[in-house]
């Protein structure tokens, strides 16, 4: 009686086993899922939606993120760093992309906004051939140089002792009418709106080619 109730026992466990029969799939979903750390950084003004730096993502699955410039910054394009293949159009702020080990995406931005520049010295006339102008310039990031030019000559290059939070410059101005125009120019290359004084010089034909060892334009 005892072999017959474990022959039925084996025989009902193979019933069973049967009707619920293992699949392969079953058994490969079962493994386990492969992570990685994903690595994004930023190159300029702007940010990431989402911003998973540094979040273990599952490898071989899709995601996306999007780069966000911030006010004065256009976005430029995507850097992908490894062997990726299934990335979206890096030009466009939103990426797509498949995760994998050792992924380095860079959300690239360029500073686009103009600096700005005024001159707080008055103009009018003058009897004195020498001048000095002064003013102030500002940028969202920093202001690499201010330049002034009279009429139609060679620009040069204003002083500062501040990143030209405030500038000056020494003038030799020429007889009659001088029409001083100034730029500022920041470290991307964008150029301010002009700004311009000008100065009746009333002196009678004095134009020295230096003051106190200073090189001015004439």
């Amino acid at each position: 009686m005892k072999v017959k109730h474990h022959v039925g026992s084996i025989l009902i466990a193979s019933v069973v086993a049967l009707a619920n029969p293992v699949t392969l799939t079953q058994l490969q979903a079962a493994a386990p899922v492969t992570t990685a750390k994903l690595v994004v950084t930023v190159n300029g003004g702007g940010s990431l939606n989402p911003n998973d730096n540094n979040k273990s993502l599952d490898v071989g699955k899709n995601y996306a993120i999007t780069a966000v410039p911030k006010a004065g910054f256009s976005f430029v394009n995507w850097t992908v760093s490894g062997a990726q293949t299934t990335t979206s159009d890096v030009t466009k702020p939103k990426l797509t992309f498949e995760m994998e080990d050792n992924l380095v995406l860079t959300a690239n931005f360029a500073d686009t906004q103009k600096p700005t520049v005024t001159i707080t010295t008055a103009g009018g006339k003058t009897a004195n051939p020498v001048v000095t102008i002064s003013g102030k310039a500002t940028d969202n990031v920093g202001v690499a140089s201010v330049w002034y030019q009279i009429g139609g000559g060679t620009a040069a290059m204003a002083s500062s002792t501040n990143n030209y939070a405030n500038w000056s410059a020494v003038v030799i101005l020429s007889p009659g009418q001088n029409v001083i125009t100034v730029y500022a120019v920041d470290a991307a290359g964008n150029q301010s709106a002009s700004k311009t004084v000008t100065f009746n010089d009333e002196a009678a034909g004095f134009a020295p080619p230096t003051v106190a060892g200073i090189s001015v334009q004439a």
